[in-house]
């Protein structure tokens, strides 16, 4: 029996499938989310005998734009009672993000804006790690205004089926 990893390869570019979250294609979809699941799993033993090793760069930033194009776009992950700002900035990628909570329901968007009521700046396995609720903000390296607001995403924003 071969691999997950041989599978989705051997698997046709128009593969038909079941997918829950935007992407190109199932085959697409399926590879990413398994290698973001599989990456979890991994931190999760690693915690378990105190020894996590980073994520590489470049993978961590595609677990975060997972994370907040996908799950945290699910209907009522981003409300709020008042409308706030919480900007992510990947140090060792340069790449950015900014996330709006709000009446609205609010939403993630590519590029760090300059105004915020929480921002967050760390190497990009670190803040992968936090949006997955793998350590808290207080293990970030750099955050700054309103803790509150990285403090509540742990209830805000989990991946479960119900």
């Amino acid at each position: 029996m071969g691999t997950l990893a041989d599978a989705l390869a051997a698997a046709p570019d128009d593969l038909q499938a079941f997918t829950f979250l935007p992407n190109d294609s199932p085959r697409a979809f399926w590879t990413r989310r398994q290698l973001h699941e599989t990456t979890i799993h991994r931190v999760d033993a690693e915690q378990a005998a105190s020894a996590v090793t980073a994520i590489p760069a470049e993978q961590a930033a595609d677990g975060i734009e997972e994370m907040l194009f996908g799950f945290a776009a699910r209907p009522h992950k981003l409300d709020a009672d008042e409308r706030r700002v919480l900007v992510l900035r990947a140090t060792d990628t340069g790449d950015g993000w900014t996330v709006r909570l709000g009446p609205d329901g609010g939403g993630a968007s590519r590029g760090a804006v300059d105004q915020a009521d929480c921002a967050i700046t760390a190497p990009a396995s670190d803040v992968f790690l936090w949006l997955w609720n793998r350590v808290p903000p207080e293990a970030l390296a750099g955050v700054e205004g309103d803790v509150a607001i990285a403090q509540d995403w742990a209830g805000r924003v989990r991946v479960r089926w119900s």
